[in-house]
């Protein structure tokens, strides 16, 4: 049984240690950046950036499911965009693992688990599903905003390339993850108006595995993409991305750029690794 403290306990400070280092990772990262000009450190805040939309994005899944009736979150510790929360070992070790090797970038997912049988509202389960890909929108839009005040005081084309990729980074989660396949928000949405139960449970558990093979297969195999249904989505994703470059600014040229600063390889991750470490060091001897 959930206790109501759960529900009724605040959240303390001591809590948001995490998203604390967090943002200061981004803060020097980017004070770096503008200051050095060096790759590593935009490459940094790249990685920071999507991080911290990771976080955002199963955050939304949780605040509204904690609305809804799902208070065991706040046990969970999934209302502190603590991104440790939410690390899964498959989503958050593997995936990434696979797209480096793949394209030499790390795509970083995570996952969060929502008791949803608590949520007993159609509309509430609705927004637990959508809420993620809403918490997206707010972090463009947190983007878009800090790239025109940074633009007016920092002439740096890679700074502002490198908010652009995250931008777009977060532009695409948001039209992947509203496509209806499992394990995808977008199935989930369409599931919404059914009630959670044993039967709806033991069918995820079967259709989400299933569905990870059915992405993979859509997403690198040629034959696949030669499909005439999947070239039609592809090309609808491309449209709206195409519309969003017009809203933000964002050229390909941006794009480029941000794609190589964010490109990995083994020399640059033991780089980073060192600098994080100086980076610990110099907070543990500010704090401590």
């Amino acid at each position: 049984m959930l206790n109501l403290a759960t529900k009724t306990h605040p959240l303390k400070i001591r809590e948001f240690g995490f998203l604390f280092f967090h943002i200061s990772i981004i803060i020097f990262s980017g004070y770096q950046a503008i200051e050095t000009n060096q790759t590593i450190y935009f490459t940094i805040l790249i990685y920071a950036l999507l991080f911290l939309s990771i976080s955002a994005h199963e955050f939304g899944h949780s605040f509204f499911g904690f609305l809804g009736g799902d208070w065991a979150v706040r046990s969970s510790g999934y209302l502190t965009l603590d991104f440790r929360k939410y690390a899964n070992p498959y989503l958050t070790i593997l995936t990434p693992i696979f797209t480096l090797i793949a394209f030499g970038v790390f795509m970083i997912s995570a996952a969060v688990y929502i008791r949803e049988h608590y949520i007993k509202s159609i509309f509430m389960r609705f927004m637990t599903h959508f809420g993620g890909v809403l918490f997206n929108a707010l972090v463009i839009v947190a983007l878009v905003y800090s790239k025109l005040f940074l633009s007016t005081f920092f002439n740096n084309t890679l700074l502002l390339h490198s908010i652009d990729f995250v931008i777009y980074m977060n532009a695409l989660l948001i039209l992947l993850n509203l496509l209806p396949i499992p394990p995808l928000d977008g199935f989930n949405i369409l599931l919404s108006p059914i009630e959670s139960d044993y039967f709806k449970q033991k069918f995820l558990r079967i259709a989400n595995p299933l569905g990870v093979f059915i992405l993979i297969y859509f997403f690198y195999s040629s034959s696949a993409q030669e499909m005439q249904i999947i070239s039609i989505v592809f090309e609808f994703i491309k449209s709206i991305l195409n519309i969003f470059y017009s809203l933000t600014g964002i050229t390909e040229e941006s794009l480029e750029n941000g794609l190589r600063l964010a490109k990995m390889d083994g020399s640059l991750i033991g780089d980073i690794r060192i600098i994080l470490q100086k980076g610990i060091s110099a907070l543990e001897d500010l704090f401590i």
